[in-house]
């Protein structure tokens, strides 16, 4: 099963690089209660938000999961696939990447999406970000705002499989920039 990430961050250069090179802390934030994932008690294994996703992006790690941040005109475009098992490995140190683009005064959202499994979890980015179960109501929102990156999603999941070593980010830049 996968997991589509798509959403957006509005932050200058300058932020975004602070931001990128910013230690991750998962404490400041209202984690979800009742399920067993984004619940704020796990310490990140990388030092710094580039750093965790950079490794994350790395074709050499194998397999299907990815997520990328490609740097746009207005801030940055959040873009991946992140298969189940990575999900359930990843799924604070996710949260807490985005969160902390709220840290330099990032503004915007991203949702962790699946079909199939019916659930999408969405990451409020700003300065109290927070991350939530959205209800029918909100997620066709947030489905609507979000679905030109899914299309390119299911447009990479395909070229990805045809091709290998696709260069992730000069595609995403190239469909959505």
């Amino acid at each position: 099963m996968q997991f589509l990430v798509a959403g957006h961050v509005a932050m200058t250069p300058e932020e975004r690089e602070a931001w990128r090179t910013g230690a991750l802390d998962p404490t400041p934030w209202q984690w979800l209660e009742d399920i067993p994932m984004f619940d704020g008690t796990a310490p990140p294994p990388m030092a710094t938000a580039g750093r965790w996703l950079e490794e994350v992006a790395d074709p050499e790690r194998g397999g299907v999961s990815f997520v990328v941040d490609v740097p746009t005109r207005k801030g940055v475009v959040f873009m991946g696939l992140v298969d189940d098992e990575d999900l359930e490995r990843w799924h604070q140190d996710l949260a807490t990447v985005f969160l902390m683009a709220g840290r330099h005064n990032g503004k915007g959202e991203v949702a962790i999406f699946s079909a199939e499994a019916g659930v999408c979890f969405h990451i409020d980015i700003g300065p109290k970000g927070s991350v939530s179960l959205p209800d029918q109501d909100a997620f066709a929102g947030l489905f609507e705002r979000q679905q030109q990156r899914f299309v390119v999603l299911q447009q990479l999941a395909a070229a990805r499989a045809r091709v290998d070593g696709l260069d992730v980010r000069r595609f995403i830049a190239r469909e959505v920039t």
